[in-house]
């Protein structure tokens, strides 16, 4: 991923820009949305002459803008030696190893996240990381300024799609967003989630700005797509995700289509883990793919299908809509605001409706051809488009401070 983000002003410097969960997901070959939100602010923090941080335990290390730059290059794949620190944790993935090895190598200062964010401008999180009630308090009591980013709260709205310790993780997280000095979103549902979320617990609430994500979607290369007519479900395997809708439809059969689930494996999903394990005909599982071979996958599909029962976002819709691939799916605030008036909105409850409209995408239908059409007037998000609007909104906010001291 290559973020390019446009610098019409530059703000004031150093930007602290806090990269742990890159670093913690270092493991996995292609980075979750969330991750590469991350990625992409790490580009505009060094295009500010920005600093990044990262914790190792409990100890944060802040690095200049070359160790930063060396960072970067490592999440797109350029090696690094470990040092003997890494060499003696055998129990950690080689390749987190060899991060948090580069971590200290480059550091210029070490110690508690609030000692070492000391005369940043400004300390960014978009990583959900780190972003506490004690951690923000900290920054705040050095006088700090404190961006922080929600990308969703579905922990708090639905658990029964998470892990046990989920939704007081989540609870934390907002507390500690709430914190801020500035809060941003990935799209106006889920600010508007926020608002009221806060609002029930008599939170502050921070200035509020949401700020639609961009993509850089990668030319489809490295793998060609499979053959015949397929549609493809894209992103982990997890239960809000609504996979278990999918394979009953093609358990009953009479679909002239392949489905390909692409995503790594996520949490609590047991029953749907144990379905796609007995190879269902038709149905084929992928992960761990690179993002040129999901690309391939996403220009080959026929359809795009996400019957999401929660979305904070949907990178995944707004992929297939830059490749041009038509998208069925569930009828969501936020997948409307990434799809607008393009892709097929159903109930993900709505089993006869999905059944109709994966029949009617696997051939060349008026229905189909129709959502083509729409295709065209549709315009990616773009990161550039972002970030212009993040140095508005915080030149703006730097501005009202100054007029109120």
């Amino acid at each position: 991923m290559r973020a390019e983000p446009a610098i019409s002003a530059r703000l004031p410097s150093p930007l602290l820009l806090d990269v742990t969960r890159s670093l913690r997901r270092v493991r996995h070959k292609r980075p979750s949305g969330i991750d590469r939100v991350e990625r992409a602010y790490l580009d505009f923090t060094l295009d500010q002459r920005g600093h990044v941080l990262a914790a190792i335990g409990e100890r944060y290390y802040r690095l200049d803008t070359k160790g930063a730059r060396t960072f970067a290059a490592f999440l797109d794949g350029a090696g690094h030696k470990l040092d003997l620190t890494a060499l003696l944790r055998p129990d950690r993935h080689r390749r987190m190893r060899a991060g948090e090895a580069l971590i200290r190598r480059h550091a210029i200062a070490s110690g508690p996240l609030a000692e070492i964010a000391t005369g940043a401008a400004a300390y960014l999180n978009v990583g959900h990381l780190g972003l506490g009630p004690v951690e923000m308090t900290a920054l705040g009591a050095r006088r700090v300024t404190r961006i922080a980013m929600l990308h969703d709260l579905i922990p708090l709205e639905h658990p029964e799609f998470t892990r046990k310790d989920s939704p007081a993780e989540a609870e934390a997280r907002l507390t500690g967003a709430c914190l801020a000095d500035v809060l941003l979103t990935n799209s106006a549902d889920t600010a508007e989630r926020v608002r009221d979320q806060a609002l029930a617990r008599g939170l502050p609430l921070p200035p509020l700005r949401a700020l639609p994500l961009g993509i850089d979607p990668p030319a489809p290369r490295d793998a060609p797509a499979p053959d015949g007519a397929y549609v493809l479900c894209l992103g982990t395997i997890e239960p809000r995700k609504n996979h278990g809708l999918l394979l009953d439809l093609w358990q009953e059969g009479g679909l002239a289509a392949d489905l390909h689930v692409a995503g790594r494996r996520g949490w609590c999903n047991a029953p749907i883990f144990e379905r796609l394990d007995r190879r269902p005909e038709s149905v084929f599982e992928h992960s761990d793919l690179s993002d040129g071979q999901i690309s391939a996958l996403i220009a080959g599909a026929r359809a795009l299908v996400l019957p999401s029962f929660a979305e904070g976002y949907g990178l995944p819709l707004a992929e297939a809509l830059a490749l041009g691939t038509p998208a069925i799916v569930s009828n969501l605030p936020a997948l409307r605001e990434v799809g607008r008036d393009v892709p097929e909105y159903l109930s993900p409850t709505d089993h006869e409706a999905w059944r109709r409209a994966v029949r009617d995408y696997t051939t060349d239908t008026p229905r189909r051809a129709d959502q083509i059409a729409r295709l065209q007037s549709w315009r990616p998000p773009l990161w550039s488009d972002h970030f212009a609007g993040l140095q508005g909104f915080l030149l703006d906010h730097i501005a009202g401070q100054r007029r109120r001291s």
